[in-house]
């Protein structure tokens, strides 16, 4: 089972630039959640200001849903380091989470 959740993290200029993606953490239960959640959220394109590459083809979706993720630390770049799938976030805005 390969997976993995993209991250986005605010620019300043109210888009999202990538942040990297938990891809362990996931079991088959959360797996489906996420499919389940992101169904009617779909999108042709991305909703990172910048580009982003994946190892597996991507499905990307309008950024509506919120994700727990532990890190390592933030990198220098700004992206996730070392970060594990933990949860979906039930009712809470993404900006909240």
């Amino acid at each position: 089972m390969h997976a993995a959740v993209r991250h986005p993290v605010p620019d300043g200029d109210g888009r999202f630039a990538y942040g990297g993606h938990p891809g362990s953490g996931f079991t088959r239960d959360g797996l489906r959640l996420v499919r389940h959640r992101r169904a009617g959220l779909e999108r042709p394109t991305t909703s990172f200001a910048n580009q982003t590459y994946t190892n597996e083809p991507a499905h990307r979706s309008i950024p509506r849903l919120g994700v727990a993720a532990t890190l390592g630390e933030w990198t220098g770049d700004e992206r996730l380091r070392q970060p594990v799938f933990l949860g979906m976030h039930d009712g809470e805005p993404t900006r909240d989470v």
